[in-house]
């Protein structure tokens, strides 16, 4: 609900104009260098300033590699008026929504920014509270809703700005009078943060994972569950297919089988769309779990294709579920409506018929999913550690 509202309020934000101050890669680094200056006459400790050393070197590193597409990003109207201060502590639940407030409305250089800010933001805080699963939720939710997946790049560098952010505020309070117990629990704090921060400059070793199964058969949910449990993007065939045509994701498209966005022209271009974005992921150090049918051989060989290039890790998630299950799920999804699969019995009875079998060279990179037994979780987590 937070990535949907977030994502919605950036859709609605202003946008600065290319020529506007804010919309530099300057403007972006400013308060990332800002952060260093204060912070550096104040920590004193030989470890903890070596360490801030090493965080403000890979920022500037970060700046300099980044710095085209922060230039590109401006021009292209991702620079908007944000909220600017968008943490945990700046939301509450209200009536069962979450209602998020104090946005920085006193300083238009806070508040002017790169959408990613307050993406980077929340997720930092989520992981500083001990909550990666939600972190990981929020952002494959949000980037699902945008589609913003050329951002990921900056999210690091966001993310290591907002922790310096928090750490500079709490390394501030040491200069007030404390006591023993209170500059304990205050320089503790400011740690956390800064290792926090350094922990997003480390390297990654991203994998690919791929769904395969029919209509139904639970794939979206999986892939939700693979999200949380290892930290992975979710990129849905589904949305994806819709948003290359204009439509949102709930939106149908009134067409048949095989006809309008489903003809084989339109398949071909979702799959090269989902290749895209796995492979903008990949290389910006993000795993990836894209949620499609991959019924087709040339759809699967397309991935491994690109894990191979990428010298990336495989997995194909072979999501079996009895075919009376199945044709129950499709009955009362298409009953309740208002999900992004348009897929009914027709598409499954299509499926069955035309699928292809996975192959031999196949069978190494797959991990047997059985979606319909009472604790998927425990199942997925068994399966993906025998598959690392």
């Amino acid at each position: 609900a937070v990535a949907l509202q977030v994502a919605d309020f950036h859709a609605r934000a202003a946008r600065a104009s290319p020529g506007s101050e804010f919309a530099t890669p300057e403007a972006a680094f400013f308060p990332v260098a800002e952060n260093f200056d204060t912070l550096r006459p104040v920590i004193s400790n030989p470890d903890s300033a070596a360490q801030l050393n090493r965080l403000e070197q890979w920022s500037r590193e970060q700046y300099a590699l980044l710095h085209a597409r922060l230039a590109k990003r401006g021009a292209a109207g991702w620079v908007r008026e944000c909220h600017g201060d968008m943490h945990l502590g700046n939301m509450a639940l209200i009536d069962d929504a979450v209602v998020i407030f104090d946005g920085i409305e006193f300083n238009d250089r806070m508040r002017w920014t790169d959408v990613l800010g307050d993406v980077g933001f929340l997720a930092m805080d989520l992981d500083d509270r001990g909550l990666p699963a939600h972190a990981n939720r929020f952002l494959s939710s949000y980037f699902e809703r945008t589609g913003d997946y050329a951002a990921l790049p900056l999210l690091n560098f966001y993310r290591v700005y907002r922790a310096m952010v928090r750490a500079k505020v709490a390394a501030l309070r040491l200069g007030q009078e404390l006591t023993t117990v209170e500059h304990d629990q205050v320089l503790e704090e400011y740690h956390s943060y800064a290792d926090l921060a350094e922990r997003f400059t480390r390297p990654t070793s991203p994998v690919l994972c791929i769904t395969h199964g029919l209509s139904g058969s639970g794939k979206t949910t999986v892939a939700g569950l693979v999200v949380e449990r290892y930290g992975m993007l979710r990129v849905r065939s589904d949305v994806e297919r819709k948003r290359l045509y204009g439509l949102t994701s709930s939106a149908k498209s009134g067409s048949a089988i095989n006809e309008g966005i489903y003809d084989a022209q339109a398949t071909h271009d979702t799959y090269a769309r989902l290749a895209d974005i796995a492979e903008t992921a990949l290389r910006a150090g993000f795993s990836v779990v894209i949620d499609a049918a991959f019924l087709k051989a040339w759809q699967r060989r397309l991935f491994a294709e690109l894990a191979a290039r990428l010298d990336t890790p495989f997995a194909i998630l072979d999501i079996e579920v009895p075919l009376p299950r199945l044709r129950e799920r499709l009955a009362r999804r298409q009953a309740h409506g208002g999900d992004a699969s348009e897929a009914d019995l027709a598409v499954l009875e299509r499926q069955l018929v035309n699928r292809d079998p996975l192959a031999d060279d196949e069978l190494g990179s797959r991990c047997v999913v059985r979606a319909d037994v009472p604790d998927i979780e425990a199942a997925l987590g068994t399966l993906m550690g025998q598959q690392a």
